[in-house]
């Protein structure tokens, strides 16, 4: 099972349980604070997508971890501190802004 978490120091798992009025959103918004917070503090992170949906396919991985059946998986973060110290960031693509009336 540790596989799926591709060896982290520590993984997250962000979820809900069974009523919550926007469950995806609100886990989605909650991951990408957890992100940028991790960043600020000088840690690595990195979604793994595959990891939710293996619990997805295979509920006995979720009970495994001590997660109840009935609560969703909607992100999985793993976070270590990272071999490489970047100098800059990437290179972007130049934005095109589109404006709509309404």
């Amino acid at each position: 099972m540790i596989e799926i978490f591709h060896g982290s120091t520590a993984v997250m798992i962000i979820g809900s349980k069974p009523g919550a009025s926007c469950p995806a959103e609100d886990a989605l918004l909650a991951t990408q604070n957890i992100l940028l917070a991790a960043h600020g503090m000088g840690l690595g992170s990195c979604l793994i997508g595959f990891a939710v949906i293996a619990m997805k396919k295979d509920p006995s991985i979720q009970r495994s971890i001590g997660i109840p059946a009935e609560e969703e998986i909607h992100a999985v973060i793993a976070f270590g501190y990272p071999d490489e110290v970047y100098q800059r960031v990437a290179g972007r693509k130049k934005v095109t802004l589109r404006y709509f009336g309404v």
